[in-house]
C-alpha cells in the first residue's frame, strides 16, 4: 500500500491499515481507531456491564491492550473481531470481579446513545434485551449493532460458529416471546 502522508489519508484507510500503523507505533494511526471506534466500544461496554462511567474507564484499557497487543496481531489480522476480543475479555474480567449480575438501567444508558437500530429503540424492547444473558446479550449486541458476521463473532468469543448461531437464535426467540 502507498504511504498514508495525511490525516485525510487516515481518514480513508482501512481498519487492518491502520492496525498495521499501530503496531508500528505511529500516533496518528492509533487516533484515526479510536476516533473511528471509540462510541462503538464505549456503548458495548456499558451494554455489557450496565454501567456508563465505567464504560468510560474501560474503554481507556481496551484501547491501551489494543495498541499493546497490535504487534502481536497478524498482518491482515481483520480489525474489528481483534477488537471487540479485547473488549470482551476486559468487561468480562470487570464484571467477574464487580457486577456479576450486570443489568442495564435505560436511563442510565441514555447517556451513552442508543446503537444505531431504530427497531431496538423501545423501552420494552430494552426491557427484554436486559432479561438476556450476557452471552446471549453480547452476540446479538454484536450481529445487530456492529453488524459482525458469525465468523467474525465466533472469533470475538472463541465459540464455534453453531454455537454462535444457536447463541443468537435463542437471543432472538427470546425476544419474540417478551415482545409478543
Amino acid at each position: 500500500m502507498a504511504a498514508l502522508s495525511n490525516l485525510s489519508d487516515l481518514a480513508s484507510a482501512t481498519d487492518e491499515d491502520l492496525l498495521g500503523r499501530v503496531r508500528r507505533k505511529e500516533y496518528p494511526a492509533f487516533v484515526a481507531i479510536f476516533d473511528r471506534y471509540r462510541n462503538s466500544v464505549v456503548s458495548f461496554a456499558a451494554r455489557m456491564t450496565g454501567d456508563p462511567d465505567e464504560a468510560e474507564g474501560l474503554s481507556h484499557d481496551i484501547f491501551q491492550r489494543m495498541v499493546n497487543d497490535a504487534s502481536r496481531a497478524e498482518s491482515g489480522t481483520p480489525f474489528k473481531p481483534f477488537l471487540f476480543r479485547i473488549a470482551r475479555d476486559i468487561i468480562g474480567s470487570f464484571v467477574a470481579k464487580n457486577r456479576p449480575e450486570a443489568k442495564a438501567s435505560i436511563e442510565k444508558l441514555e447517556s451513552v446513545g442508543a446503537p444505531q437500530n431504530p427497531s431496538l429503540d423501545s423501552r420494552q424492547t430494552f426491557a427484554a434485551l436486559n432479561k438476556l444473558g450476557p452471552v446471549h446479550r453480547e452476540v446479538l449486541y454484536l450481529r445487530t449493532f456492529e453488524r459482525l458476521t458469525y465468523e467474525e463473532i465466533a472469533v470475538v468469543t472463541g465459540d464455534k460458529i453453531p454455537t454462535v448461531r444457536n447463541r443468537m437464535n435463542y437471543a432472538v426467540e427470546h425476544l419474540r416471546k417478551e415482545l409478543g
